[in-house]
């Protein structure tokens, strides 16, 4: 665990990183994100 520096957000991007929530994220808009990112990268 861990708090990432929002300097350090651009290059984790860039290195495939989809999303970085910090402290204060509300759960409810993790999971949507992590529905939305799993919908749009489903296989089939």
């Amino acid at each position: 665990g861990g708090t990432i520096s929002k300097a350090d957000r651009p290059r984790l991007n860039e290195l495939g990183v989809a999303a970085v929530f910090g402290p204060g994220a509300r759960t409810g808009d993790v999971v949507k994100f992590v529905r939305d990112w799993a919908a749009e990268h489903r296989a089939g």
